[in-house]
């Protein structure tokens, strides 16, 4: 190796251990920064509790849907502390802000987890919000991990149920990879179509074509 090459060879070996000793610092900096959070750890992967709170049950249509439930200060990774999630016997995500409403019309709110509301507590979603603003009833069906293919179906069904005024649909590009990936519509006869599901005694969710 002539003198060239190893200054080159030795001038990388500082790099590289310069690099390390950055996100060493770096890495124990943000650790010393985020000590009191449980669900944050910057020397490894995002730590995630073992046992996840549940707030949804098997649909046919759906696959899942909200159950009715009222999980108080719940402790889940990456949520604000002591956040509430509460599912209305109407089965959609409550708003919780106490407004007084002086508008007969209704919007109905349907998408992903952020019309969901995902790390937030039921007063700070932006349908709560929203329906602070407005002084409208919101009713909040959006869920989390929803495809596009199921919020517009859970959009028809709840229409079918009650009288809307407004629909608003939140969307974003990677819940139509839902659609496909988690089998949510079929190509039948050359058409789109939704698709139904079937629940197994092992609790495993099957495609049902036979729509």
């Amino acid at each position: 190796m002539n003198k060239i090459n190893k200054i080159i060879f030795l001038n990388l070996i500082i790099f590289i251990i310069s690099i390390l000793i950055l996100e060493i610092i770096l890495r124990s900096a943000l650790s010393i920064k985020h000590f009191k959070n449980p669900n944050v750890n910057y020397w490894q992967k995002t730590w995630y509790r073992f046992y996840q709170p549940s707030y949804v049950e098997f649909d046919d249509k759906l696959k899942y849907v909200p159950k009715i439930i009222n999980l108080q200060k719940i402790d889940k990774p990456r949520w604000k502390k002591d956040s509430s999630i509460t599912i209305n016997k109407l089965r959609f995500r409550s708003n919780e802000n106490n407004t007084v409403l002086n508008s007969e019309k209704r919007i109905l709110t349907i998408g992903d987890s952020f019309t969901f509301g995902d790390q937030v507590s039921n007063d700070e979603t932006w349908p709560s919000c929203l329906q602070k603003k407005t002084r409208i009833t919101v009713d909040n069906a959006g869920l989390s991990g929803y495809g596009t293919a199921q919020a517009v179906r859970r959009g028809i069904i709840e229409s079918n149920k009650r009288k809307y005024d407004y629909l608003i649909w939140s969307v974003l590009f990677g819940d139509f990879d839902r659609d496909i990936n988690n089998d949510l519509i079929v190509k039948k006869n050359n058409k789109i179509k939704f698709n139904n599901f079937t629940k197994t005694k092992e609790k495993i969710i099957k495609k049902n074509k036979n729509i």
